[in-house]
């Protein structure tokens, strides 16, 4: 049987500059038994070409067995992808670079013609780099490649993907600056970029995206300011800045957005003053601003956020009198106020009654919304004994060393003769004993020294952002007073001590990007007054214990990105104030629960990347 020379000729220009390079280097010749000479040649379109061939056209040659093979640019994408990231070492690569459809490759979705359309690849192992062939994917529909080990820059051949509305890349080691090229995305609708290493300024160009709904560029090292284009971004409900180095004032255009529930701008390096016009944002139920360098008075606009549960203004130059108005803010589960600022007057009423927050640390006496202060004089109370501050003081020295203290970007105070509430980030009470202690992003480096549990009146540790390591102590359990603990962003390891069930008024518990391991405690089911739990991005095995169902003051659970297994608890069903129930991305199995049917609280529930889920 003779064979003949198959010659497939691809043209040297693309309408899609993302196919141009695979066109240039794909032409090449097959053999075919039992075939006549033939040249297959790439039909154009209108605009000039074709890049992608389709099914019919692609088929040109028989394999070493004599079966039909059949050549896929969008497969050797994935091949390229496989070599790039280290495939061998993915947690999971099942039937990657084999002859099987790509649709049963692990993570891939296709639509009927064959063509990718769904890339699900997050928290499963890629090391390396990008590979700029991922913009030949011309179907591509969702890009999840987030919580890996992925370096280099950002490929701004993914810009060709015009059909793309999901682009989730966080969560990795990724540098260098944003691409421009990525405001071309005008299908995109979901951008996460944050916990990288990203620099340089946010692109204007993002305010291209004008269907964007969520903007997620946190944790990074962003420069520059905010760019007035984002304000073109009407449909955006999240926008996430946090924890970068921007500068200059809040731009005023952002007005436009009153879709935004979510605006996050703490922990950057921004001046001027809280703009009034926040307060014409009606949807916003997230509002951070903490640890910047805002100054003036708090805007009395912001009490017309009725649907504000979640205020940071702490960590910044303010002064002046709190609003009465803020007392109308019904809503409010969160809020941080004090820390630097200097203000006068009273409180209103309302806000000592904010489950997790800091107006007590003020020092202020409380006042309705008339202004009038109570009825009854509160006396002053009397200097803690000798004895007690001895004890908080040794607890601090103790962390200053144990965190190499002299290497902190600020310790001003500490180690000294100060009040203890003159050490940078600690806060007292009138009595002088340590009831707040916040270090967040200030380089500690080490392993948080069991004398903390010593902290008896200690209603807030924040310790976010830092480089602890090994385990957290179990004496952190003693602190009976505790309402937030915020450890995330660290290093620590080892399992979740069960001891911390017994922290009885903690409403806070936020562990998320570490190396925890092993089991979730059940002894967390006795935190009653639990309102947020936050143990995402560890490590964590085992099942979801059902004592979590007890929690019935939980408003957010989230518990993506570990490693848990079994099924989903029937008793979070229990849950009826519970509003976000996140977690995707772990090896959950069996029915979901139709008791979460009766969470009518529920606005965001998560469960994706759970392949072994039914129902």
């Amino acid at each position: 049987m003779p064979c003949h020379l198959l010659t497939l000729k691809l043209p040297a220009n693309a309408l899609r500059v993302a196919a141009l390079a695979l066109l240039l280097v794909l032409t090449f010749t097959a053999t075919a038994c039992d075939a006549p000479d033939e040249e297959i040649d790439v039909h154009r379109d209108d605009f000039g070409l074709r890049p992608t061939p389709t099914p019919a056209q692609v088929e040109v040659h028989r394999d070493d067995f004599g079966r039909r093979a059949t050549f896929s640019p969008d497969r050797e994408v994935l091949v390229a992808l496989y070599h790039a990231t280290d495939g061998e070492n993915w947690r999971n690569n099942d039937h990657w670079l084999s002859e099987l459809p790509l649709r049963a490759w692990h993570g891939v979705t296709t639509d009927s013609h064959g063509s990718v359309t769904t890339l699900e690849l997050g928290d499963n192992g890629l090391r390396g780099r990008i590979p700029p062939e991922l913009g030949w994917l011309a179907e591509l529909v969702w890009l999840n490649l987030h919580q890996n080990q992925l370096g280099g820059t950002i490929p701004p051949e993914l810009s060709n993907l015009s059909n793309l509305h999901t682009l989730w890349l966080g969560r990795n080691q990724l540098a260098g600056t944003i691409p421009r090229e990525l405001g071309r995305l005008a299908s995109l609708s979901y951008l996460s970029l944050d916990g990288n290493q990203l620099t340089g300024p946010i692109p204007e160009e993002l305010g291209n995206l004008d269907r964007l709904t969520t903007l997620e560029l946190g944790d990074n090292r962003l420069v520059g300011t905010i760019p007035r284009e984002l304000g073109r971004l009407t449909s955006l409900s999240r926008l996430s800045l946090d924890q970068n180095q921007l500068t200059g004032t809040i731009p005023e255009e952002l007005v436009n957005l009153t879709e935004l529930t979510t605006l996050g701008l703490l922990d950057n390096e921004l001046s001027g003053g809280i703009p009034s016009w926040l307060g014409r944002l009606p949807n916003l139920e997230a509002l951070g601003l903490a640890e910047n360098q805002l100054g003036g008075t708090i805007p009395a606009a912001l009490g017309r956020l009725a649907r504000l549960r979640w205020l940071t203004l702490s960590d910044n130059q303010l002064q002046g009198a709190i609003p009465l108005e803020l007392g109308n803010l019904s809503h409010l589960t969160i809020m941080y106020i004090s820390g630097n600022n200097h203000f006068t007057g009273c409180v209103p009423e309302a806000l000592g009654a904010v489950p997790v927050g800091d107006v007590a640390a003020l020092g202020l006496p409380y006042c309705d919304l008339s202004g009038r202060a109570p009825t009854e004089a509160v006396p002053k109370p009397a200097r803690a004994p000798a004895a007690a501050l001895a004890v908080d003081r040794a607890a601090l020295v103790a962390l200053y060393h144990a965190t190499g203290g002299a290497r902190w970007i600020t310790d001003t105070n500490w180690l000294s003769n100060a009040l203890l509430g003159e050490w940078h980030g600690v806060t007292t009470d009138a009595t002088g004993r340590v009831v707040q202690l916040r270090l967040p992003n200030n380089r500690l480096d080490g392993q948080i020294p069991s004398e903390l549990g010593r902290l008896e009146k200690l209603a807030l540790l924040a310790l976010g952002g830092n480089q602890l390591r090994e385990a957290i102590p179990p004496e952190l359990g003693n602190l009976s007073n505790l309402r937030v603990l915020t450890l995330h962003k660290n290093q620590l390891s080892g399992t979740i001590p069960p001891e911390l069930g017994r922290l009885g008024s903690l409403r806070w518990l936020d562990l998320y990007r570490n190396h925890l391991s092993g089991a979730i405690p059940s002894e967390l089911g006795q935190l009653t007054n639990l309102e947020g739990m936050d143990l995402t991005e560890n490590q964590l095995t085992g099942s979801i214990p059902s004592e979590i169902g007890w929690l019935t003051k939980l408003e957010s659970l989230l518990l993506h990105d570990n490693r848990l297994t079994g099924p989903i608890p029937p008793e979070l069903g229990n849950l009826t104030r519970l509003g976000v129930l996140e977690l995707h991305n772990n090896r959950l199995s069996g029915a979901i629960p139709t008791q979460l049917r009766s969470l009518s609280s529920l606005h965001l529930l998560s469960l994706d990347g759970n392949s072994d889920l039914a129902g």
